[in-house]
């Protein structure tokens, strides 16, 4: 993703403030993240447009870092794969609590995957959609 246009002053500060403390998350949490800068200017530009993306991704670091390894950002996700790694994910489920815990955790993680693959420009409004439905399904299931 390329700059189109720069942002105002307040909007890159508001962008560096978000990126300083993910930063700070992810050293505290001892965890790497890619150091190029197209992966950078996305996250930063995810964070500034999302407090979604950026909370989640503060609170829970992992989750960026299994985003990229995973190359989950790069593509949109089929229904089918979607249900596998749903049912991956359910895997082992002890009780309700358990699984409400997971639940959330997969919703969030694909939310995240969702709106940051929209907002960085790496998804068509019909890729997007199609996401949404295939998540909203998957969890009816």
């Amino acid at each position: 993703m390329i700059p189109s246009t720069a942002l105002p002053q307040i909007l890159v500060d508001e962008e560096e403030r978000k990126w300083s403390e993910f930063r700070r998350a992810t050293d505290n949490a001892g965890i790497d993240i890619p150091d190029n800068s197209s992966f950078i200017y996305a996250a930063k530009r995810a964070f500034l447009f999302s407090n979604f993306i950026f909370k989640n991704c503060t609170r829970h670091p992992d989750l960026l870092t299994d985003l990229v390894q995973s190359g989950d950002l790069r593509h949109p996700c089929s229904a089918d794969d979607l249900a596998k790694r749903l049912i991956t994910t359910l895997d082992g489920v002890n009780d309700e609590t358990d699984l409400m815990v997971r639940l959330r955790r997969f919703r969030c993680r694909e939310m995240v995957r969702i709106a940051w693959r929209d907002l960085c420009g790496q998804a068509t409004v019909p890729e997007v959609m199609a996401d949404l439905s295939s998540l909203a399904d998957a969890v009816l299931d």
